[in-house]
């Protein structure tokens, strides 16, 4: 259990980054809880009935890491710290009865917020700016628009670096997987898909397996890696496209 509890300080020191929230929501907290039984009934024990589920080190290791093993930070956001250092913001206002003096303290807790926060977009490491209006990396652009052209409705077998982009970009193209291949959520169950997936992304495989899965599951392209080694497709059913941006782009070929 011990270790569970380390795991989620973890959780926490890296989900507040040394932002000084969490001390303010606990000291929210603390004075909301003398501020009337319908402040406590409303806010402060719905409250810390949420923080101790979520930071309950017997739930983290029995219920939340088997459920959303692969990102139990979300969970952090049922806490509401915001709302609760508002409300005591809101509260603290009430208790100054000449409307100058709340005027005052709105002001000073939001100047702090504003002083002590993080402006995210100076950090370089994490953003940059876009280059195209769709927000989505210049090689799934081009590979969907390609891929758009030839068919409306295109249903698509592609790598991991592509398939969220592709589906972002148009909601017409169909994949034939895209994260739940990684056991995101709902795990694959179709035993085909499994292998067409380790086999891209592994890069590992024969040409002639990775397109008669493709077929059997109606994909009428094939996006690849260009560094892939599936050589001689052609012979198996699908007409080299082109190469873009760092992809290879096949098209089932047609009957004649």
């Amino acid at each position: 259990m011990s270790a569970w509890m380390n795991e989620i300080i973890e959780y926490i020191r890296r989900y507040f980054n040394h932002s000084p929230l969490l001390y303010l929501y606990i000291a929210a907290l603390l004075f909301l809880l003398f501020r009337g039984k319908r402040i406590r009934r409303m806010v402060v024990y719905p409250s810390m009935i949420l923080t101790v589920v979520v930071m309950n080190p017997i739930c983290y290791g029995y219920i939340w890491i088997r459920l959303i093993e692969y990102a139990f930070w979300r969970m952090l956001w049922m806490i509401p710290v915001i709302p609760v250092i508002g409300c005591a913001v809101i509260e603290l206002g009430t208790i100054l009865h000449k409307k100058w003096g709340a005027l005052v303290t709105v002001s000073i807790f939001v100047v702090c917020m504003v002083v002590f926060g993080t402006n995210v977009y100076q950090n370089t490491t994490w953003y940059q700016k876009g280059n195209n209006v769709y927000k989505l990396p210049y090689a799934s652009v081009i590979v969907a628009q390609t891929i758009l052209g030839l068919d409306e409705q295109p249903v698509v077998l592609a790598p991991s670096g592509l398939y969220c982009y592709l589906r972002q970009y148009s909601g017409d193209i169909k994949l034939l997987y895209g994260r739940d291949a990684e056991t995101y959520i709902l795990p694959l169950q179709d035993t085909d898909l499994i292998q067409l997936h380790a086999m891209i992304e592994d890069n590992t495989g024969t040409s002639k397996e990775l397109c008669e899965l493709a077929k059997e599951h109606n994909a009428e392209f094939i996006v690849l890696p260009d560094s892939h080694t599936f050589s001689e497709i052609g012979q198996y059913g699908y007409d080299f496209v082109g190469w873009m941006e760092g992809y290879c782009l096949y098209q089932v070929k047609t009957a004649e």
